[in-house]
């Protein structure tokens, strides 16, 4: 859960049926971002705002929101680096970003067809700070889950959990 999201503005980008933005309920306003309609109107039920667009034009005035969250989501754009400029313009100068994608550092990474990009440790720290954010928090977090429901294979992925501030000079 995030420390510190009472009464702010949290966006999550990338939100699908809002499920994150649903467990904040102190949060001053909750905005749901996705491309998808379907996904929408089931996030309508849940948080205080909805918006269809993509990750790379995010339709929202500069230093709009405290919290920009986006959770498996910067690995399926087709421009990561736009992504990472248009969340720096929304967010807030005492905002930050969270956001998590899967470590391609794991051999079970590279069979994953979904993704257009890749990211490790180094690679997405570095982006970030490219992108004018400061890396605060940046840790590997190992899941186990099933793959089917009869047949108990697990399967174990590790994901990058990063939190970023606007970097000031």
């Amino acid at each position: 859960m995030l420390r510190g999201y009472k009464n702010r503005v949290v966006l999550d980008v990338g939100a699908g049926f809002g499920e994150i933005l649903s467990q904040l309920r102190n949060a001053n306003y909750t905005i749901a971002l996705d491309i998808s309609l379907n996904a929408l109107k089931i996030a309508r039920t849940r948080v205080h705002d909805c918006i269809n667009a993509d990750a790379e034009h995010l339709p929202l005035v500069e230093k709009a929101v405290d919290i920009l969250v986006s959770v498996e989501t910067i690995e399926h754009l087709p421009n990561p680096q736009k992504f990472l400029e248009e969340s720096f313009r929304v967010i807030k100068d005492e905002g930050i970003l969270v956001l998590t994608t899967p470590n391609a550092e794991v051999p079970y990474y590279k069979l994953d067809r979904e993704h257009l990009h890749s990211f490790t440790e180094n690679k997405l720290k570095n982006l970030l700070i490219q992108k004018g954010f400061k890396v605060v928090f940046l840790k590997k977090l190992r899941i186990r889950y099933r793959i089917f429901n009869i047949i108990p294979i697990h399967k174990y992925e590790e994901t990058l959990i990063v939190v970023a501030k606007k970097r000031f000079e």
